[in-house]
């Protein structure tokens, strides 16, 4: 099953599509000749999105978090990294847990579309590193042995 949400803020639409796979195919059969923002999880099928013209292709923090936990795992149960306190994975933990307190809040305070833009650039790019910074060290890649599924 395929689900897929669209349409303006003030009525969105949601899309469901049996398919018998799960093949890039059908993902790139249901966008045909749409041109914009594209979010997903962390998919493979999604993969071709990010040299597609016309796409900005988002991820799903969610996903993301999951990454970052099985990292945190990985470092606890090597030998050289058990001790150390902090890492990377611990950081964007908690840079991704302020970022969804930002969306709680603006969730429970019932903010429209163009508040929530106003509040994230208040009060998320205060604190989010630059890309030179967290971000280069914390999405380089790793050793396939880290992120392995259990």
């Amino acid at each position: 099953m395929w689900v897929s949400r669209g349409g303006p803020v003030d009525h969105p639409y949601v899309v469901y599509q049996y398919r018998p796979s799960r093949s890039s195919e059908m993902v790139k059969e249901f966008i045909g000749d749409y041109r914009g923002y594209v979010q997903t999880d962390g998919y493979g099928v999604y993969d071709f999105l990010k040299t597609k013209k016309g796409f900005i292709h988002a991820g799903c923090w969610i996903h993301a978090h999951r990454m970052f936990v099985a990292v945190i795992e990985a470092r606890k149960s090597n030998e050289k990294t058990r001790n150390q306190k902090v890492g990377s994975g611990e950081i964007t933990i908690n840079y991704i847990r302020k970022l969804y307190a930002i969306e709680k809040y603006a969730d429970d305070n019932e903010f429209s579309v163009e508040q929530r833009y106003v509040i994230r650039q208040e009060q998320a790019l205060c604190w989010m590193p630059s890309k030179s910074g967290w971000r280069k060290e914390a999405f380089k890649p790793l050793p396939k042995a880290c992120l392995a599924r259990r």
